[in-house]
């Protein structure tokens, strides 16, 4: 197996002011890699990891433990460690194209098959990735990281029990920490505000999405995945959702290898699994 730590390389100039210290790196999991499994191994599909952590960190619990069950079905898996608080908007964005890019510029040594890239992402790391999928084609990566728009498609996202608003009624920590650290000073600009709660930014070109999340989860309520899946239907993307009644926040795989106990909800990791499958073989 190639097991790499690779860093991000991406020029800030233009937005300087939205940059922490954090050297955001790329964590390479590829099968396979010596020359004669090239030989014979077909190029394979792509899962991109992006970990939650309330932009304040990246989760260890959404990270390799998810990779495993990609990497045994035959997918490259790779984990974005992203920049968080104090870093802001559009930091992590931009490190989400540069890592899709990084992948696509090494497709040949990573047996990448470049128009298979799924995207996967938890609670603040689902609104990075939902983030990706709503804003992929209005010009900003090719503008800051080089090459064409569709250098940055992908074919799907998956998002787990991802932040997408903060306007709802109730004290839901996850949505409200989420928001203060990926905006900070620029918490009160409504207008950008109001872009980041992504049921009003997306469009019919994002990606084909799965969704799954818990009805019991007091960290980041449900009705979030609701309200962003009407929006999917809304524009007519084809979407998969699926909402489990037990499981608090951040349960990850659902099974003891994360958990103090194992979740019926364990089940989304086969179901996006079969659901990827779909999609390769349109």
């Amino acid at each position: 197996m190639i097991y790499e730590i690779l860093d991000l390389k991406i020029d800030y100039k233009e937005y300087e002011g939205c940059k922490s210290d954090f050297q955001p790196r790329l964590h390479v999991m590829v099968p396979n890699d010596n020359d004669e499994a090239g030989k014979y191994m077909p190029t394979r599909p792509t899962v991109l990891i992006i970990p939650g952590g309330a932009y304040r960190m990246t989760s260890e619990r959404e990270a390799e433990p998810v990779a495993m069950p990609y990497l045994f079905e035959g997918y490259n898996v790779f984990i974005l460690r992203y920049s968080v608080a104090p870093a802001t908007y559009p930091a992590s964005l931009l490190e989400a194209g540069a890592a899709v890019k990084l992948i696509r510029e090494n497709a040949e040594k990573w047996r990448v098959d470049t128009d298979k890239i799924f995207l996967l992402g938890f609670s603040a790391g689902g609104h990075l990735a939902a983030s990706y999928g709503c804003f992929w084609n209005d010009g900003l990566f090719p503008r800051v990281l080089g090459g064409e728009t569709d250098d940055y498609k992908v074919k799907g996202i998956i998002l787990g029990y991802p932040v997408t608003s903060d306007d709802f009624e109730g004290e839901f920590k996850g949505t409200r920490n989420s928001f203060t650290n990926l905006l900070g000073d620029k918490t009160d600009d409504a207008e950008l505000r109001k872009k980041l709660y992504l049921e009003n930014s997306v469009t019919e070109s994002f990606p084909p999405c799965f969704l799954f999340h818990t009805s019991e989860d007091k960290v980041v309520p449900a009705l979030t995945t609701l309200r962003f899946a009407s929006q999917l239907w809304l524009n007519k993307v084809p979407f998969e959702l699926h909402v489990y009644e037990k499981g608090r926040h951040g349960r990850s795989i659902g099974t003891k290898v994360v958990c103090e106990e194992e979740y019926r909800l364990k089940g989304w990791v086969k179901e996006s699994i079969d659901w990827m499958k779909e999609r390769l073989a349109e």
